[in-house]
């Protein structure tokens, strides 16, 4: 993940989704045009049901597959990669991406109606639990690296790394979260990153 035109990395880590517990099964381009790009990661893991007598004895167990989907988005024209994870499970993960950065400091700075605030870790650098509204944002005063809420409600803050928790099941049980990653390197304030959030959650839609 750069900021342009400087290719300036942004991130300290690669990062992440989902967890340890899932196995790829395919990565693929799903489209490949000159404007759009769009990657699709599919992944699986094992899961294991079990049946309860009306006493609480087990009963009966059988095993079942959970799947996950992980699709990025680039556009040739657009500063932020758009990121779509759908889940399948009966324990849907906390997390669904995990954002270590280059160039933040401790605390998170987290926008707010008309204005932004300081979002810190939890106590001895554990994570935090921030609610998110519209973006949130690791930086050093200049160079960072945005999240835009899209279907995210909550973004826990560790020091210099921020987790995306996933979505709440809909009513088919599956989870769907939605957020862009936004580079910037000439502050959170010129990035404009309440106008990019209230675009990227409101698309244009041609008629």
């Amino acid at each position: 993940l750069t900021s342009e035109p400087d290719a300036l990395e942004m991130l300290s880590q690669p990062l992440t989704f989902l967890d340890a517990s899932w196995t790829v099964r395919s990565a693929s381009f799903v489209e490949s045009g000159p404007l759009r790009a769009v990657a699709r990661v599919t992944a699986e893991r094992a899961a294991r049901d079990r049946a309860t007598n009306t006493d609480g004895a087990a009963a009966s167990e059988s095993a079942s597959t959970e799947t996950a989907s992980i699709e990025i988005v680039l556009e040739a024209d657009a500063n932020r990669i758009e990121v779509t994870c759908r889940v399948r499970a009966r324990s849907v993960p906390p997390i669904v991406a995990r954002v270590p950065m280059r160039h933040a400091i401790a605390r998170a700075l987290v926008g707010v109606p008309f204005a932004s605030s300081m979002a810190a870790p939890g106590p001895g650098g554990s994570a935090a639990r921030h609610r998110l509204y519209d973006w949130i944002a690791g930086t050093d005063g200049e160079r960072g690296v945005a999240i835009l809420g899209g279907d995210v409600g909550v973004v826990r803050v560790e020091p210099r790394v921020l987790s995306v928790e996933s979505s709440n099941v809909d009513a088919d049980g599956v989870s769907v979260t939605r957020f862009a990653l936004l580079p910037f390197r000439q502050g959170a304030k010129r990035a404009g990153l309440a106008a990019q959030a209230a675009e990227y959650a409101t698309p244009f839609v041609a008629d």
